[in-house]
């Protein structure tokens, strides 16, 4: 039997979407997009759909899915920061959001790996769901 990795198939839909919405003109303004992204891709597609895989396969499909939501959203976070931070700072802002996210990114997956270990794997997926919706709420409350 063949391995399967999902998480190679998530990374594929990293890159495809990156370059893909790279390769755009988005008209609608950057706060908009960032709503579109949190709200709608991530939450929704990226936290959620995996927990409704029967096995790998479908699993690999869905992180394929994920990760086409995924990257948009971090390329309109990057700009953001670029907008937000002054010029004179630039450098030192983007480090910080990137920092943030690296920091989220190990204590989510901390606590998904001590949630799985006490109440299963499907477990795991409720922290991403969880952060998927406390960043909603910070992006309404940032509107």
């Amino acid at each position: 039997m063949e391995a399967v990795y999902p998480f190679v198939w998530y990374a594929l839909g990293l890159m495809i979407s990156g370059l893909t919405f790279g390769a755009l003109r988005v008209s609608l303004p950057i706060e908009k997009q960032f709503f579109v992204g949190v709200g709608v891709l991530v939450t929704s597609v990226t936290a959620v759909l995996p927990i409704f895989s029967p096995d790998v396969y479908i699993l690999s499909v869905m992180l394929f899915v994920a990760g086409m939501s995924f990257a948009p959203t971090m390329v309109i976070v990057m700009n953001l920061g670029t907008i937000i931070v002054p010029p004179s700072r630039l450098t030192e802002g983007l480090i910080w959001m990137t920092t943030g996210i690296h920091i989220g990114v190990a204590l989510g997956s901390v606590l998904a790996g001590m949630l799985i270990d006490v109440f299963g794997a499907r477990a795991g997926f409720s922290v991403a769901i969880i952060a998927g919706l406390v960043m909603v709420v910070i992006v309404l409350l940032g509107l």
